[in-house]
């Protein structure tokens, strides 16, 4: 049944490549149209109202676009969109870039440009150099700030030093599930010295040898070297501990010689003489030997020489014995007053020994005193 306001149409079919209707063969009146169709060729044709003979499908089409000289350019929308006008081989195209703003994704406007216009200039890094800011516009690199190709960051800041500071606290963590952590001091050649955390304790190296190792328990381990006291009058302090005396700093150790001098006033000259010593805190220990010259001199024998000032408690105090050879004297010391370097030697009664009874005499012994 015929649709109402259309006609019938007539289709003519050809299998003979190129061949195409002439606008003779196909009428297009209100009886009725024909259509053409070019089965080899794959192309279907019929006449518009001007009697010309129209191609209205061909397989080679394929909906390809041959012409896109119709793009426009738009400004419409919220975001960036294109629109074509209509399905033929020569669409219109439209793009819409809408300007941008807080909502719409677009393009910049001319007022926007001279907003961001410079604000990050183009920099030309040294290979290694880190850039850092200097309160401007423009970044900052230095050969004082690097990252070498062999991991390491460098800070070379001449002989002025480099100071590295960190609020409240500087933490170094290790990599991994290693516990262990260190910092290395170096030249540019090998690491001379080396402070780091093991199992819990902390340890220094110089050299690569291990000098110092503090324990998880608190224990202070030197493993090579001495414990060097530069401050006088410092020590160890023993105050942790309980008791009752006046002072807990042992704050001096030493051993030496010292030589035995006439103490008596009489200006003798010993045959030899030679004594050694150690200090531990104020107490003081001699030893010495020596021998008595041949004298006829009465004074009180003393021994002179001793090598600290004796403090005044040490007054008459008798701390050693003499063995006295070829003298038949039994003779002992005995610290004589304050700020006086010899010592008084006194026989078994109690009275001073002289020079003259030590005649010739060796004598052999040591004593203690206190600074």
């Amino acid at each position: 049944m015929a649709q109402t306001g259309f006609t019938p149409i007539q289709i003519y079919s050809s299998s003979t490549p190129t061949n195409a209707p002439s606008a003779g063969n196909l009428t297009n009146d209100t009886k009725g149209s024909e259509l053409a169709v070019n089965i080899a060729d794959g192309k279907l044709f019929y006449k518009d109202t001007s009697n010309n003979v129209q191609t209205i499908a061909d397989k080679t089409w394929v909906g390809t676009v041959t012409n896109v000289s119709a793009l426009t350019i738009g400004t419409t929308g919220t975001d960036l969109s294109s629109t074509v006008a209509n399905s033929t081989s020569t669409p219109v195209i439209t793009l819409n870039v809408p300007t941008a703003s807080a909502s719409n994704r677009g393009a910049l406007s001319s007022t926007d440009w001279s907003t961001f216009n410079n604000k990050a200039p183009a920099v030309t890094y040294t290979t290694g150099y880190i850039p850092f800011g200097q309160g401007t516009t423009t970044p900052n690199q230095s050969s004082a700030f690097t990252w070498s190709n062999s991991d390491f960051l460098n800070i070379n800041t001449g002989n002025t030093g480099t100071t590295i500071r960190s609020t409240p606290a500087a933490i170094f963590k290790s990599n991994g599930t290693n516990t262990d952590c260190n910092i290395r001091f170096s030249d540019s050649v090998s690491y001379a010295a080396e402070i780091g955390q093991q199992n819990g304790g902390l340890y220094a190296t110089t050299s690569g040898v291990e000098q110092l190792r503090i324990t998880p328990a608190g224990n202070v381990n030197i493993a090579t070297g001495n414990l060097v006291i530069g401050t006088s009058g410092k020590g160890i302090d023993f105050s942790a501990t309980a008791g009752t005396g006046t002072s807990e700093l042992l704050n001096d150790y030493e051993e030496g010689s010292w030589t035995p001098v006439d103490g008596s006033g009489a200006g003798l000259s010993f045959t030899s003489a030679s004594g050694v010593y150690t200090k531990v805190g104020r107490q003081v220990t001699v030893f010495f030997t020596l021998v008595y010259p041949t004298t006829a001199n009465a004074n009180a024998a003393r021994i002179g020489g001793l090598p600290f000032t004796a403090a005044n408690s040490n007054n008459g105090f008798n701390s050693g014995a003499f063995n006295v050879n070829n003298s038949g004297q039994v003779v002992q010391p005995s610290i004589v007053a304050n700020d006086v370097l010899f010592a008084a030697l006194l026989t078994a009664t109690g009275t001073s020994a002289t020079n003259v009874q030590l005649t010739g005499a060796s004598l052999r012994g040591g004593f203690s005193y206190f600074v």
